[in-house]
Order: C-alpha cells, then sequence, then structure tokens
C-alpha cells in the first residue's frame, strides 16, 4: 500500500502524536520513581501491543494485513526505535521534564541532516533557517548554566539520534507499508526485546502505578499510529520540527506536577518555537498549494 503526499494532514497527525509523546514521557517519569524505564517499556509497549492487535482485528477481521515482505526493515526500525524510546524515558527519569523535553528537540536536527544521505530528500534554505530558529527558541527556554548532568545530556543525544533515524525508517517504509503493519511489527519486537530484562529489572506495581503505566501504552498506541501514518504521507524534515510544541505540554507538567514554574526565558523561547512551527506550515502550504 503506498501513500499518497498530503503535507497538511501530515502536519495535524504528528501534533496529535507529539502530544502524546509528552503525555507518555510526563507519565513515564511519573512512574520511574518505582520503576526502571526498561520497565516502564515493557508495558507501554505491550498494551500498546494488545491494544493495537484488537484494533486489526476489529476492523480488519484478520491478520491478513501483517503479511509482509520488507521483515528486515521492521527489525531494524523496532531495534533502533525501542532503543530510542527506552532512553529518551532514561532522559526523563534522569532530568526534570523541561530540560529533558529540550535536549530532545535536537530530533528535529539530525532527522533533517540524516534524511539527505538516508532518504534523498531536500531541504531548503527556508527550512533549515525554520528549524535553526526553532532550536535557538530551544536555547534561550533552557538558559543552560554550568550545573549540568552530563549522564543525562549523553543519554538524551543516544535518544534524538536514535529517535531520528527511526523517523527516516518509518518514512521509508510508509512508502510500501501501511501504518498498521508498521506500528505492529515495532511494539511486537519492543515488548519482545524489553520483555528479556523482566526478570532482573522489573517492579510490581501498585495498583495506582499500573494504572500509569497501562496509560503509557494507550498513549504509546495513539503516538505509534498518528506518527507513522504522518511520515508515510509528508517529509520527515517538515514534520519534526512540530516536536518542540512538546514543551509547552512540559512546561504544564512542571508547574502542575513538580511545582515549577516557568522562566521568562522558557516563555520567550517557547515563542520562538511556536513561530518557527508555524511559519513551517505556511511556508508548506504555500509551495504545495493545498
Amino acid at each position: 500500500m503506498r501513500y499518497g503526499q498530503n503535507n497538511l494532514l501530515g502536519i495535524g497527525l504528528i501534533l496529535i502524536a507529539f502530544s502524546a509523546i509528552a503525555f507518555t514521557n510526563i507519565t513515564a517519569k511519573w512512574v520511574s520513581t518505582d520503576h526502571h524505564p526498561i520497565d516502564i517499556l515493557f508495558y507501554r509497549n505491550a498494551v500498546a501491543l494488545l491494544i493495537t492487535a484488537f484494533w486489526i482485528k476489529v476492523k480488519y477481521g484478520n491478520f491478513k494485513i501483517l503479511k509482509t515482505t520488507r521483515p528486515l526493515a521492521h527489525a531494524k526500525r523496532g531495534v533502533i526505535g525501542t532503543i530510542g524510546v527506552g532512553t529518551a524515558f532514561a532522559t526523563f527519569a534522569i532530568l526534570p521534564a523541561t530540560d529533558a523535553t529540550v535536549l530532545l528537540f535536537t530530533i528535529p536536527i539530525f532527522t533533517a541532516i540524516l534524511s539527505i544521505p538516508f532518504l534523498g530528500e531536500k531541504v531548503g534554505k527556508l527550512r533549515w533557517s525554520a528549524i535553526l530558529i526553532g532550536f535557538i527558541g530551544v536555547t534561550i527556554a533552557v538558559n543552560p548554566s554550568g550545573d549540568m548532568n552530563w549522564y543525562g545530556i549523553a543519554i538524551a543525544m543516544v535518544a534524538g539520534i536514535t529517535s531520528a533515524m527511526t523517523a527516516l525508517y518509518v518514512r521509508d517504509l510508509g512508502s510500501s507499508e501501511p501504518a498498521v503493519r508498521t506500528v505492529f511489527y515495532f511494539l511486537l519486537i519492543g515488548t519482545i526485546a524489553t520483555a528479556l530484562f523482566i526478570p532482573f529489572l522489573s517492579t510490581l506495581p501498585t495498583r495506582p502505578m499500573l494504572a500509569l503505566l497501562l496509560l503509557t501504552g494507550l498513549f504509546g498506541f495513539i503516538n505509534q499510529m498518528f506518527k507513522t501514518t504522518a511520515y508515510a504521507i509528508a517529509p520527515a524534515a517538515l514534520l519534526s520540527p512540530f516536536l518542540y510544541t512538546t514543551l509547552i505540554w512540559s512546561i504544564l507538567a512542571d508547574i502542575f506536577l513538580w511545582d515549577i514554574l516557568p522562566t521568562q526565558n522558557v516563555l520567550i523561547g517557547g515563542t520562538i518555537i511556536i513561530a518557527s512551527n508555524l511559519f513551517i506550515a505556511w511556508r508548506e502550504r504555500k509551495v504545495q498549494n493545498f
């Protein structure tokens, strides 16, 4: 199944997907006080996998949609994607939510750079400028000091690179594979991979914690379905900058969950980031004549 190009729809889908990512990361941070990131990732993958399987059964009546001629591509996407999500959870467990979110904003830059050799995509001067301006906004929002957790930063960089690679693998798979097939195999591989560590890292959850762990799975399903479809119908370099909108959710989480008020720098940087994303959407709509 080959998807047609629809940049505006891709932007709408990616905004929903990135909101789901923010909710997943915030929830993962909340439960990380009692659970290892790999433990959290197992629940997230397993629950999302069950939801996906149920959705396939209801919509298609069988599982023939899962038949693929590209098992190796799915395997690469599954392994790299699992590493990306796992290191992102670890970043949120180590660092404050806003700091973790901002460091993961390196994903669009890595994606834009890697999309050239991976997919042969052309990134024009205006889009490069918008990405860089957005990153300037990130820098302003963080207002970094000398007191930095370098271990957390290193983990965040691994998450950024692997997440960018995942976005490009999804883009490539989208040329021939339906979104639900790509999502199913990613979750299946992720569930199997993390299950190997459960005997060593898992903690028996309390009922409240179990509810939150299950919630990460629901958010994970929403994220995977919408993100996979979005990257299949629109260029990766166009969609990735919208990751910046997750900063809004992190700021709200810091305020209401961890009693951290945003600074003036965060507000100014957030405004620049949002303006950058709106410009990208306007530019693409003008170019594509939506």
